[in-house]
């Protein structure tokens, strides 16, 4: 966060900002395994805007890219 943040002048990350992972893996409808990722984030003032540079430079974001839907 603090290398998006600083890339691209978008403020400071708080010292309180967090980053919770919660993966799971089961059965997809069309047979064979995937896997479920919810990424929460916590990042009290300017942090949409870091949040959004997270997912663009994120290499796993860049991985999943059309495959699963992010919110």
């Amino acid at each position: 966060m603090r290398f998006a943040a600083t890339s691209k002048k978008l403020g400071s990350v708080p010292d309180n900002a967090t980053v919770n992972a919660h993966v799971g893996i089961g059965g997809r409808p069309e047979g064979g395994f995937g896997l479920k990722v919810k990424l929460m984030v916590s990042l009290p003032g300017r942090g949409r805007k870091i949040a959004e540079r997270d997912h663009f430079i994120c290499p796993y974001s860049g991985v999943i890219k059309g495959n699963i839907k992010v919110i």
